[in-house]
């Protein structure tokens, strides 16, 4: 199984040259207002969905008539155009293995016949990790603005075949997974601040919600019935630690993981998720993570060192001490994390957050839907791993989602974002982005032209 880490990991092994020093990014960035990003880019955006809405809608009615005999049906309905808007390959990976066609269909036809608004349900956006690999900040940028336009497009089609407004919830998962990857709390609340503040700015707060998942299972289960899933989450905790703990050594990472995922089912889940989530922790040995949020140079080599050296393994020597410490880290975050989803799992949490709706998931399941949450050519790319940026396409400028890393050792032109002299004040968002230095994109570095750009037509679909 290659996730997106792993690819992140491979990047980190074979680039010559690294991210941009201090001065170097500042020349080569190019700066424009807040004021012309929302009323010249943004727009750009929203003509863009709203282009693909009608062309994907009729597209689906294409495919739904196509397919009539496979839904025992005369006519192309609401349920049957529905059904087909779920199974764009644009939007999704159709997998009948873990959803039928069928079965969705007669989701959508139980929803038309007891006239019930159709609802999807998306965990999403955890918060951009705090890592030199992949991100120079912890804010949201054009990769979740786009991202979040995708699941609105979605939602909009649906409306339009079900008579009646579908509701996208999206629920960010951050609060649930830093008690794994130790995130501040600080640093999550505004990333969902900034969420919410881009979604009012394009006005898509019709159809799109985006839900805090802990507050939202907090309030499901009561006090009572969240002290109780605490205490399972520690018990499962102290299982896996009893059983896998042994098996783990992080001088010995490539061969200690090894004997981990031989050892059982839940072994290899642990493996998974330690490769998954290793370039996302908040790493506190040396103060690392700290450090890497403040932009320290030398902090940024170490930890890249660390990351090209996960495949190798690295000599037990003094020198070497800190690197099997941050391991040490990330076998304990990915524990913790399992631990998580087993708990809520067993709960059978998602039944009682979304029970009348659809499961929409990054890394398809049974019962659930794969979604694409950008426009990458990796299904798994997600926006909170990735930097938004633009390049120029068959259509315009297309919105692209890399890591950091990708895009400065390409040397492409970072997008800043700055408040004029005598301009009102800023938005928190908007300020939070320029007092990172946090860029609001990046743009492929052979164009010559950004200003044609930034403010040409953009196109956000494949």
């Amino acid at each position: 199984m290659i996730t997106a880490d792993h690819r992140a990991i491979r990047l980190a092994e074979n680039v010559e040259v690294g991210i941009y020093h201090a001065a170097e990014f500042e020349a080569r960035a190019h700066r424009m207002s807040s004021a012309r990003w929302t009323g010249a880019v943004l727009p750009s955006l929203l003509h863009s969905a709203a282009e693909a809405t009608g062309l994907r809608l009729t597209a689906a009615a294409s495919r739904a008539k196509s397919r009539l005999p496979d839904y025992n049906s005369s006519r192309a309905g609401s349920a049957e155009i529905a059904t087909e808007i779920l199974f764009d390959s644009g939007f999704c990976k159709p997998n009948e293995k873990n959803l039928s066609r069928r079965a969705v269909h007669e989701h959508f036809k139980g929803l038309r016949d007891r006239r019930e608004p159709v609802r999807l349900g998306l965990p999403l956006f955890s918060r951009k990790p705090i890592s030199p690999l992949k991100n120079r900040g912890p804010n949201p940028d054009l990769a979740e603005i786009a991202s979040i336009l995708r699941c609105h497009t979605v939602a909009k089609m649906l409306s339009h075949v079900h008579d009646s407004a579908a509701q996208f919830v999206i629920y960010a998962d951050g609060h649930k997974y830093r008690r794994a990857c130790g995130t501040p709390a600080t640093v999550v609340a505004a990333y969902q601040a900034d969420l919410l503040y881009w979604c009012h700015q394009l006005g898509l707060t019709d159809l799109v919600q985006i839900v805090d998942y802990e507050k939202a299972v907090c309030a499901s289960l009561g006090d009572a019935g969240s002290a109780r899933r605490e205490a399972r989450f520690q018990e499962i905790c102290a299982d896996l630690r009893g059983q896998l703990g042994d098996l783990f050594c992080p001088v010995n990472l490539i061969d200690s993981l090894s004997r981990v995922e031989a050892a059982s089912d839940t072994g290899q889940q642990v493996v998974i998720v330690f490769r998954s989530i290793v370039t996302s922790v908040y790493y506190e040995a040396d103060g690392l993570g700290e450090r890497v949020r403040r932009g320290e140079g030398r902090a940024q080599e170490l930890y890249l060192e660390f990351v090209r050296k996960l495949r190798v393994g690295w000599p037990s020597a003094p020198r070497d001490h800190l690197l099997p410490q941050l391991c040490r880290e990330a076998w304990e975050a990915a524990i913790r994390y399992t631990a998580i989803s087993l708990t809520d799992r067993e709960l059978r949490m998602w039944s009682r957050l979304n029970p009348e709706g659809l499961k929409l998931t990054i890394h398809g399941k049974p019962s659930e839907i794969q979604f694409r949450p950008t426009g990458s050519e990796f299904l798994s790319m997600t926006a909170q791993h990735s930097v938004g940026g633009l390049k120029q396409g068959p259509r315009g400028a297309k919105v692209t989602y890399e890591y950091l890393l990708q895009r400065e050792t390409s040397r492409q032109i970072p997008v800043l974002l700055s408040g004029n002299p005598g301009d009102a004040p800023v938005d928190s968002t908007i300020a939070r982005l320029i007092a990172a230095n946090q860029p609001i994109c990046y743009l492929a570095s052979e164009e010559s032209n950004p200003e044609m750009l930034l403010h040409g037509k953009i196109d956000i679909y494949d």
